[in-house]
Order: structure tokens, then C-alpha cells, then sequence
């Protein structure tokens, strides 16, 4: 919570804080989650380099305790890290980072694109490929 503070809220080398930033474009709230992500991933890259490789597991959340979605998941876990674990074994690393930084990390379009030199289209397009591109290869 300190980190995230310190990065919105105080100025570094005669820039204005990061929050001076915010757009008012989305919810405030959406904005600060968003950081506070970046922030975590930050800490966990500082305490450990390749901390986000293609086998580390990935988990996957749901915000309201649902008992339905609770079973599904425990008895699921295998088959679901398997077909995910097959699924990034046939991107390309470009794809997979994409995903990652869209899905995972909550990156907007606009700010992804900018890491590759695209439009935030030609962004939407990449993940419409990635898309159907993984429902081709597995028969859906």
C-alpha cells in the first residue's frame, strides 16, 4: 500500500505524481486497481527475475464467492492449467506477452500498442487473431 502511495501521490525528479495523470476517462477506482496491479508485479519482478515465465501457474479469480464456480474449479484446476499450458505453447512470444498484458495485467489497448508500434486496432486485431487462431487449433 506504501509503494502504490508513494508512486500516485509524490512527485519524483521535478515530475508531477502520477496521478496528475489520470484521465478521468474510466472510474477512479478502476485507475488505482490498475496501479496497484503494475505495483505488485513490480515487487514480485524485483524479488524474483523471471517471475513471469510461461510455467509459473496462473490463477484465475473471481471477485463474488460463487459455490458453483468454487466447485468448477476444484475439480477442473488440472484440466484447465493443461489446456491453458497447451494453448501458450502454440503463440508466438509477442502473443503471449500481448495476452498477458491485456488480460492479465489489465494494460489498455492504447498503452500496448504503444509498446509495439500500433494503432490500439491493429492491437484489437492481434487479440481477435489470438482468438480465433487458438479456437481453430483446438477444434471449437
Amino acid at each position: 500500500m506504501q509503494e502504490l502511495r508513494t508512486r500516485l501521490l509524490v512527485s519524483r525528479s521535478g515530475a508531477a505524481p502520477r496521478i496528475s495523470s489520470y484521465g478521468g476517462r474510466g472510474g477512479l477506482a478502476s485507475w488505482v486497481r490498475i496501479s496497484a496491479a503494475r505495483v505488485a508485479v513490480d515487487l514480485v519482478r524485483a524479488q524474483k527475475p523471471d517471475s513471469l515465465r510461461r510455467d509459473d501457474r496462473v490463477e484465475v479469480r473471481s471477485s463474488p464467492a460463487d459455490p458453483e464456480l468454487a466447485f468448477v474449479k476444484q475439480h477442473y484446476r488440472v484440466e484447465f492449467e493443461r489446456a491453458f499450458r497447451a494453448t501458450l505453447a502454440t503463440l508466438t512470444p509477442r502473443d503471449a506477452n500481448v495476452l498477458r498484458l491485456h488480460y492479465i495485467e489489465n494494460v489498455s489497448a492504447q498503452s500496448i500498442g504503444a509498446i509495439y508500434g500500433v494503432t490500439a486496432g491493429a492491437f484489437q486485431m492481434w487479440i481477435a487473431t489470438s482468438r480465433r487462431g487458438s479456437c481453430v487449433r483446438r477444434g471449437v
